[in-house]
């Protein structure tokens, strides 16, 4: 599992395998620096697709909250620190959980060690288009949130 996990992860395999063997004995907190600096961007970085969706979703709802219920900026300030530091210290987790998951069901579905090695090198590594591609989402719905925030003010 250690070797199809390396190659699903690609780059910085020997950053994750050693946060992995943390998470095995049980310790779910590690610190991730780019998660928390790029928190949604990362993970769309990493190809975590419906993570990346959650954290837009979560994010603007939030958002959404705050403008309606007129939260302090100081409270909205919080908010969004509680949220990068989530990022940062769980970051690893939800890959290890993202990374397993996709190692697991490629082994099931592709039985043949060389396409398995294909699917996981496909499926995993990073993509600096997802990036581009949420932050393209990210700007839209942003948009349209604010549209919601300031017809709902008038």
């Amino acid at each position: 599992m250690k070797k199809k996990l390396e190659i699903f992860i690609g780059k910085n395999a020997d950053y994750y395998l050693k946060r992995f063997e943390k998470f095995e004995k049980g310790n779910s907190i590690s610190w991730n620096w780019s998660a928390f600096g790029f928190g949604i961007f990362w993970m769309a970085y990493r190809k975590m697709y419906l993570f990346t969706f959650l954290a837009i979703l979560l994010t603007f709802i939030l958002n959404y909250i705050e403008s309606s219920v007129n939260f302090s900026p100081l409270f909205s300030l919080l908010l969004s620190l509680w949220l990068w530091l989530g990022f940062g210290m769980f970051g690893n987790y939800l890959y290890y959980i993202h990374a397993k998951n996709k190692v697991a069901q490629i082994t099931l579905e592709f039985p043949d060690e060389k396409e398995q090695q294909y699917i996981l090198e496909k499926e995993g590594g990073t993509s600096w288009s997802s990036v581009f591609f949420f932050i393209l989402i990210f700007i839209i719905v942003s948009g349209i949130s604010q549209y919601l925030i300031e017809k709902n003010r008038f």
